[in-house]
């Protein structure tokens, strides 16, 4: 009875990030061969790379010199399945043994995953469920052989291996200025020069609450009199709710970072006159479906005439905890074991057999003869 209800009310545990390459190396891969030299960043390849994930991604583009000059792989380090599912973005050449990313346990390939012969990224998603406690790896290969398989693209690229007890994506990080840039965003006016940290900016307070190296900052040597914006590429909003750290000035409209929707603003938010990068978020489920932008603006010269902003994310809504289906659930398996127990005792009484000394039945069987 507690394993039923302990059960039906344990929450999932949070999602791993295995790899996301924003890093901008394979530090923590074996490389093999020359096809893989460092991640590739989203603006600096000549390809047209689609639904890519952050800044940076594995592709086998680089090419090397000899027979084997475009090929390689990556192998990932040794790890523990310990969630239901892996999911990852894949793109690139559709071939299941010389273009692909394969999951290995025990020496053997358990999954495989391909592109579809393009440079667009698309949602794998690995149930290995059946696998957990189990070691693994993970190998991105390039063996392509372009000149015997002129139909199908010569790379392979990954992004955002994820491990998960969930089999849908509860959360994307659309922007943590990991890159060091601001490759991703339009950016008008001097107040945005790079994304900043505690030793590549003067501040007079201490910046504190950013995630990582990076944030975007529009305080500068000049400190609050220049003024600028970024924003973003389009997106489609495809998730419950946006949250993002931010700081700096209390100036609605002028110091803030906005939704617009439509090319209208839906949201807005400020700092609170401080350095401390804090978190908010915004409902954006009236807006599902709907393309959008973020904004972030410095419109304001005065004091705390600047922004803050790091890791905006879109992510979905736990599951609504509903606590009557709990107590069905309880209710049900109290009167489970009532039946259970009452067919058990009634078991017990119909095969019981009664005791009955030699002077009652002799009593008995002089009662039968005289009737």
């Amino acid at each position: 009875m507690v394993f039923l209800i302990v059960s039906c009310s344990s929450s999932k545990r949070p999602d791993i990030v295995f790899e996301d390459f924003e890093s901008g190396n394979f530090g923590k891969w074996n490389k093999l061969g020359v096809a893989f030299d460092k991640p590739s960043r989203i603006d600096s390849v000549s390809e047209k790379i689609k639904n890519a994930q952050g800044t940076f991604f594995a592709f086998s583009n680089f090419e090397g010199e000899g027979e084997s000059h475009n090929q390689g792989k990556l192998v990932s380090k040794n790890f523990i399945i310990e969630r239901k599912y892996i999911r990852l973005l894949v793109a690139g050449g559709k071939h299941d043994t010389r273009e692909c990313v394969n999951l290995i346990v025990n020496n053997k390939i358990v999954r495989v995953a391909s592109g579809e012969n393009d440079n667009v990224f698309r949602t794998v998603i690995w149930d290995v469920e059946d696998l957990q406690g189990e070691s693994a790896v993970i190998e991105v290969v390039d063996a392509m052989i372009t000149e015997y398989t002129p139909n199908s693209l010569p790379h392979v690229l990954v992004d955002n291996i994820v491990f998960s007890d969930f089999k849908d994506a509860r959360q994307e990080v659309f922007e943590d200025f990991e890159s060091g840039s601001y490759g991703n965003w339009k950016v008008e006016g001097e107040a945005f020069e790079v994304p900043r940290n505690r030793t590549n900016v003067y501040y007079p307070i201490t910046a504190d609450g950013f995630n990582g190296k990076f944030f975007a900052f529009s305080f500068g040597e000049t400190h609050d009199t220049k003024q600028g914006k970024l924003t973003s590429k389009t997106f489609t909003i495809k998730y419950d709710g946006i949250k993002f750290l931010v700081g700096g000035g209390r100036h609605p409209n002028k110091t803030c970072i906005n939704l617009l929707v439509n090319d209208s603003i839906v949201y807005s938010q400020t700092g609170q006159n401080d350095g401390q990068l804090r978190w908010q978020q915004w409902d954006v489920t009236p807006y599902e479906g709907q393309k959008a932008r973020i904004e972030i603006v410095d419109h304001y010269s005065g004091g705390w005439g600047h922004i803050m902003v790091d890791d905006i994310i879109f992510f979905n809504k736990p599951a609504p905890f509903n606590i009557w289906i709990y107590l069905a659930v309880a209710v049900l398996g109290v009167l489970i074991i009532i039946v259970l127990l009452r067919r058990n005792i009634f078991h017990q009484r119909k095969g019981t057999k009664v005791k009955v000394s030699e002077e009652e039945l002799e009593k008995f069987e002089k009662v039968k003869a005289s009737i």
